[in-house]
């Protein structure tokens, strides 16, 4: 819907792999949001425990917490992603975008796992642990690499967090809203209610003068 294909696919082909994550992460807080059940669903669907009653914090850390290592949760997400914003095909009929798909994970699995630092790091121990020297190179770079990662947890935390909390805060103003102009209503159709019941009234009383005379 609207410019998400559009937009991801520029991101990704620009290389631009956090604005692409971040939009990701934007609909995916949508879907917390708009679909709750369906969110909640993905998380399930990839092995992970989830209490009905979980808090949108306790939803968006399950999904950060597990993102960089569960390879189901990441499909899974993007999948919803797509389902959300499903694109026409040449019929004229909506249907999810296979691209998207593969674009949505691909963003969030090098956003989360840091470029593949993960497996650069692999490599280096299987070669670190026959080489002289190399150990403690793998040490320091397995911590670089852990750090960058719960950097990327954070940021993708804050991001959905803060998508969350506004869009709450528009649904809370937009129930505001409604009330308020419920209330207004009711108002207009008591006053009015009234203008005419006292017109009857008085239609009445001059009625019954006039009968008399």
């Amino acid at each position: 819907m609207q410019n998400f294909h559009s937009d991801l696919a520029t991101y990704i082909k620009n290389q631009n792999n956090e604005d692409a994550t971040k939009l990701v992460l934007n609909e995916l807080a949508k879907s917390l949001v708009k679909d709750r059940e369906d969110f909640i669903e993905v998380l399930r669907s990839a092995d992970l425990s989830v209490l009905d009653n979980a808090t949108d914090l306790q939803l968006i850390d399950g999904f950060v917490k597990n993102a960089p290592n569960n390879k189901k949760l990441l499909l899974g997400a993007s999948f919803l992603v797509n389902h959300k914003n499903q694109t026409l095909n040449f019929d004229g009929e909506s249907e999810v975008s296979d691209s998207g798909v593969k674009n949505s994970y691909k963003a969030m699995d090098e956003f989360f796992n840091v470029g593949g630092w993960a497996d650069a790091i692999k490599g280096i121990a299987d070669v670190g642990g026959k080489i002289s020297g190399k150990v403690m190179d793998t040490q320091n770079q397995k911590k670089r690499g852990a750090s960058t990662q719960l950097a990327a947890q954070q940021q993708a935390r804050r991001e959905m967090a803060q998508s969350v909390l506004a869009q709450r805060q528009q649904q809370a103003e937009l129930k505001s809203k409604e009330k308020e102009t419920k209330a207004k209503t009711t108002k207009t159709l008591l006053i009015v209610g009234g203008s005419i019941l006292g017109l009857a009234i008085i239609g009445g009383i001059i009625y019954a003068i006039k009968k008399k005379k």
